[in-house]
């Protein structure tokens, strides 16, 4: 019984949500307006992924935490453990949608286990729980190898530097030295 209520709240949230949640109503962010209104800005590599609850609604929620090795931070605060910088990210979803790649929610962030990412992250709810801002604009995979990187969001980086006066090209994927060094102006102000 209590498993039926557990999912049935998942449902109802999820069934409640997903009108606004739908793909053409999260508001199209660029680079500068997700940097600004993040919490924490950083590339890194997810390490770890644990299957959790989180109550929320008065009930709970599935919910999934990604540990993630931080390479590069450009904002915000990290857990340091034996010199190394981590950050935990908990976010709504089973491991099996995020493995999967079957999240209910259009255009949510899926992140996979030994891939690389920048990441915009918003900041937490109530209930701990965060994702990407932006959803899947904030989220870049970031592939290749050495000084030939490069970093495509969910939304193959359209309209990221919408209305900015610095951009990059983007064919549609960012070099990923020339994104983090605008990322970092964007911080310092220097945009």
């Amino acid at each position: 019984m209590k498993f039926l209520l557990c999912g049935a709240s998942v449902v109802a949230v999820t069934v409640a949500a997903a009108p606004s949640f739908a793909h053409h109503s999260v508001a199209q962010m660029n680079l500068e307006a997700m940097v600004t209104k993040a919490d924490r800005v950083f590339m890194g590599r997810v390490v770890d992924m644990t299957e959790s609850r989180v109550a929320a609604g008065g009930g709970e929620l599935p919910a999934t935490t990604f540990t993630v090795v931080v390479s590069e931070s450009f904002k915000g605060q990290y857990e340091v453990i034996k010199g190394k910088r981590f950050a935990k990210l908990t976010m709504l979803g089973t491991r099996k949608q995020f493995l999967t790649n079957t999240h209910p929610i259009h255009d949510f962030p899926v992140l996979k286990m030994g891939e690389e990412y920048i990441l915009a992250v918003a900041p937490a709810g109530p209930s701990g729980l965060t994702s990407m801002m932006g959803w899947a604009q904030g989220c870049f995979l970031v592939t290749g190898k050495g000084g030939d990187k490069v970093a495509l969001n969910g939304v193959n980086n359209a309209q990221l530097f919408r209305g900015m006066s610095r951009t990059l090209p983007a064919n549609p994927a960012v070099d990923v030295d020339q994104l983090t060094t605008l990322i970092r102006a964007i911080v310092g102000g220097d945009q």
